[in-house]
């Protein structure tokens, strides 16, 4: 499945709508209660999602967003930091870490 994604670097999560999880058959892992914008709140969390952007990729938990809610999926900071990816502003885009030249870099410390 591919998405787009809203990047979020305040967000820590990878979050998808309910129906996104529900069709790649993710396996519930648990609820955990999350802060957002609309005050704290109990989310699901799914596991594992394999993620991939561009050579690069992880599995990861997935957060749920809920049905009803009218938000799009979300790329947290969890996904940027393993897949040494950072977000250039100024284009609205993200990039390979400029302190690697660009090139994918495990960072083990």
């Amino acid at each position: 499945m591919s998405l787009d994604f809203l990047v979020d670097t305040g967000a820590a999560m990878v979050c998808i709508p309910i129906q996104h999880i529900n069709t790649l058959g993710l396996l519930k892992k648990g609820e955990k209660r999350v802060k957002t914008g609309i005050g704290d709140v109990t989310r699901s969390i799914y596991g594992l999602a394999n993620i991939t952007i561009w050579d690069r990729d992880i599995s990861m938990n997935i957060m749920e967003i809920p049905e009803g809610v009218n938000a799009p999926p979300v790329l947290g900071y969890l996904v940027l930091e393993a897949l040494d990816l950072v977000v250039a502003p100024k284009d609205q885009v993200l990039i390979g870490n400029p302190a690697n030249n660009g090139k994918y870099i495990l960072d083990m410390f």
